[in-house]
C-alpha cells in the first residue's frame, strides 16, 4: 500500500428522527428519476419492492415532502415520477456530498502529512 491509494470513505447520511437519506436512498431515487419506476430501480439494486417503498415513506415522513408522484398500474403499468423538491434534493445532496469528500480529502492530507512523508521516505519501521 502506498500513500496515493489511501484516502478517506465517507458515506454521508442524512438524519432527522432517524436516518432517511443517505448512498442507499439516494440511488434508489436517482434509478426511479431515470427510469419512472420503482420496480426496475428494485431490480437495479437487488432491493425487494416493499423495503424501497419503506424507504421512500421513511423519506417522506421525515422530510415532510413528497418525493414520488405514484401512478399506479393499469394497462401498461404504473409509474413513479420525482417530484421538483424530489430533484433539488437529489442534487442539494450531490452537492453536498462532493463538498464533505473534498473536505475529508484535504484535512486526511493535512493531518497525517507527517506519517505520509514517512510512508515515502522508508522510515516506517
Amino acid at each position: 500500500m502506498n500513500k496515493e491509494t489511501i484516502h478517506p470513505k465517507i458515506q454521508v447520511s442524512i438524519a432527522g428522527e432517524e436516518m432517511f437519506f443517505g448512498p442507499g436512498p439516494y440511488r434508489l431515487l436517482k434509478i426511479i428519476s431515470e427510469t419512472g419506476s420503482v420496480r426496475d430501480a428494485c431490480n437495479e439494486m437487488g432491493l425487494s419492492y416493499s423495503k424501497a417503498w419503506k424507504i421512500l415513506n421513511r423519506m417522506e415522513n421525515e422530510m415532510g415532502c413528497k418525493v414520488i408522484i405514484r401512478s399506479r398500474g393499469g394497462a401498461e403499468g404504473g409509474h413513479s415520477t420525482v417530484t421538483e423538491f424530489g430533484k433539488k434534493y437529489l442534487k442539494s445532496y450531490e452537492e453536498y456530498n462532493e463538498s464533505v469528500q473534498a473536505f475529508a480529502k484535504k484535512e486526511m492530507e493535512r493531518i497525517f502529512a507527517e506519517l505520509n512523508a514517512d510512508m515515502t521516505g522508508g522510515d516506517n519501521k
